[in-house]
């Protein structure tokens, strides 16, 4: 399994308010470019996003080998996904800054998989139902990805944890439309919060993230 090569120094991520930062400089998450992540208002709605935060702790430290123990349902079913498919996890919870039209965002996916044939899969857990806004999400991802580890992402998939597991397959027909839609709202946001191209995070980008 291979950790993130950026310097963490240069490039970090604010948990709490769902905000990145390159040398202290504001990068627009894809979240909040395509609406997704607005504070909730209500009770029920907190508990759920508690709940993802913690089922997505739970892999990421059993998968990074912090708690390398299947002592939880979530575990278990993630473990049987993987031997059988028997893919490989190449990153885990992997932050990355991609430029698309002069316009830089960044995002986190969750896992980067290998099959045995070398195709990769993109990967993003969710624990609930499914939305509109996930096809725009993955393909910002996959754009994202691709252009800052200089790879072909063959399959996005979303591998939904409720009641036990069900994953769903991108349908890849749809990228070139989706990452139109996603241009879009990425051009409207920028307009609308006056953002301008940073020189600086384009060099990190086109160095695979290795900071010049």
């Amino acid at each position: 399994m291979e950790r993130s090569i950026i310097p963490m120094n240069s490039f970090v991520f604010d948990p709490i308010n769902h905000r990145y930062f390159y040398d202290g400089i504001e990068i627009p998450s894809v979240s909040k470019i395509i609406g997704g992540n607005n504070v909730p208002n209500n009770r029920y709605a907190l508990n759920a996003i508690n709940k993802g935060i913690a089922i997505h702790k739970q892999l990421e430290n059993y998968d990074k080998s912090i708690l390398k123990t299947t002592d939880t349902i979530y575990k278990s079913l993630w473990k049987e996904y993987i031997d059988k498919n028997n893919y490989k996890i190449v990153k885990i919870e992997f932050m990355f800054l991609a430029i698309i039209d002069n316009m830089q965002y960044a995002g986190c996916v969750d896992r980067l998989l290998i099959d045995d044939g070398g195709s990769y899969i993109l990967l993003d857990f969710k624990t609930g139902n499914y939305h509109k806004q996930y096809a725009l999400q993955m393909v910002a991802y996959k754009y994202g990805l691709e252009q800052f580890l200089k790879i072909k992402i063959n399959i996005c998939k979303l591998l939904f944890l409720k009641n036990g597991i069900s994953e769903y397959i991108l349908n890849a027909k749809k990228d070139e439309f989706n990452l139109f839609i996603f241009k879009k709202l990425l051009q409207q946001f920028y307009v609308k919060e006056n953002l301008k191209l940073k020189t600086e995070v384009n060099l990190f980008i086109n160095h695979g993230g290795v900071k010049k």
